[in-house]
C-alpha cells in the first residue's frame, strides 16, 4: 500500500471528527498533503534515529510537541464561518499549546434542535406533495366534467363517489369519540352527475 493510499484512507477518518465539531475544513486534497507533509518529517527524524547528537534530539521532542498540538485542517476563515460561539471557544482552545479541553457526548440541545428542525422539513415536504396531488386531482376532474360524456367517464365519477362514501362510513364508524372528518373532503370539489 503506498503512502498516498494510506492518506487517501485517513483523510475521511479526520475529516470526521472535524465534522462532529462542526468546524469548516479545508479541502480534502489539501488534508491529504498535510497528512503527506507530516510522514516526510517523520521518515526524516527515522532516518537519523541512532545519531544521539543535541540537533537529532531536539528535533524529536520538537516532532512530539507538534504531535501533542492539534492537527489543524480549519478552514481559514473559520472562526469567521461559524454562528456558534461555543463551537468557536472549542477550535481557538483546541489550537492552543497541549490543547486545552476536549469533545464531549453529545449535545442534546443541538440534536433536539436538528431532530425539529428535520420533522420541520419533513412536514413541509408532505404538505407540498399533497398539495400537488390535490391540484393534479382537480384538473383531472374538472377535465372529466368538461369533455362530452361518455360510459366510462359515468364509470369513473361513480367509482370516486363510491371510494368517497367508502371513505366516510370508515371514517365515522369507531368508538364514542368525535366525529372525525378527513381532511380530503375540505378540498374535493363537487361532484355534478354527468346528464
Amino acid at each position: 500500500m503506498t503512502l498516498r493510499d494510506v492518506t487517501l484512507a485517513v483523510t475521511p477518518m479526520v475529516a470526521q471528527f472535524w465534522d462532529m465539531a462542526r468546524i469548516p475544513m479545508i479541502r480534502k486534497d489539501n488534508i491529504v498533503t498535510k497528512i503527506e507533509k507530516l510522514h516526510r518529517e517523520y521518515e526524516l527524524l527515522k532516518k537519523g534515529r541512532y545519531r544521539r547528537s543535541e540537533a537529532q534530539i531536539s528535533k524529536e521532542k520538537d516532532f512530539e510537541v507538534l504531535l501533542d498540538n492539534l492537527f489543524d485542517v480549519a478552514h481559514g476563515n473559520a472562526l469567521t464561518m461559524m454562528t456558534n460561539q461555543e463551537d468557536k471557544e472549542f477550535l481557538l482552545a483546541q489550537r492552543e499549546p497541549g490543547r486545552r479541553g476536549r469533545m464531549g457526548g453529545v449535545d442534546s440541545v443541538l440534536a433536539a434542535q436538528e431532530t425539529r428542525q428535520s420533522l420541520r422539513l419533513e412536514k413541509a415536504a408532505a404538505f407540498s406533495a399533497r398539495k400537488q396531488e390535490e391540484a393534479a386531482a382537480s384538473s383531472s376532474v374538472a377535465q372529466l366534467e368538461s369533455s362530452p360524456s361518455s360510459s366510462s367517464n359515468i364509470q369513473l365519477l361513480s367509482q370516486m363517489k363510491n371510494t368517497e362514501q367508502l371513505e366516510e362510513r370508515v371514517l365515522r364508524s369507531g368508538r364514542n369519540g368525535p366525529r372525525r372528518t378527513s381532511s380530503l373532503q375540505h378540498w374535493r370539489p363537487r361532484w355534478i352527475e354527468p346528464s
